[in-house]
């Protein structure tokens, strides 16, 4: 087992994951504002135009999949979030289990099934929406 795990603090270890997801908060939301930017910038663009242009239609479209991509990624950043702290009930759980704390290792054992359980059911739905999305963003571009 990890010595540094074994010689931490719950307290610390909690600490820890918890500057762990707020670090996953802050990068999250930093890519989500960029999102959002590029999307009012095409929006903009796309009213600068000439009203038979067709690029017009093009650049409209490409900011209203860009701001449904923040509204995603938004999710996903708050679900990244809180999985990152509750991953601390897993550190916690081989703290004590090594120690010989059985019953609070099953205690948080069964913390971590709870929420991973209940968060991933909405991770899965958020990415069935992202990917396709992505996708055709992608394609958009490419052509």
């Amino acid at each position: 087992m990890n010595d540094g795990l074994h010689r931490a603090s719950t307290q610390k270890i909690a600490d820890d994951t918890k500057k762990g997801g707020m670090m996953i908060l802050g990068l999250g939301l930093c890519t989500v504002m960029s999102v959002l930017v590029w999307s009012f910038i095409y929006i903009w663009y796309s009213t600068t135009m000439p009203d038979d242009c067709v690029l017009t239609t093009y650049f409209f479209g490409m900011g209203i999949i860009n701001e449904i991509m923040a509204i995603f990624l938004a999710c996903m950043t708050f679900l990244g979030n809180v999985l990152a702290v509750s991953l601390g009930h897993r550190l916690l759980h081989i703290k004590y289990k090594a120690e010989g704390r059985d019953a609070e290792a099953k205690q948080q054992e069964e913390e971590l099934g709870k929420e991973v359980e209940m968060y991933r059911n909405i991770l899965a739905c958020v990415a069935c929406g992202l990917c396709p999305l992505s996708l055709f963003a992608l394609a958009c571009t490419a052509l």
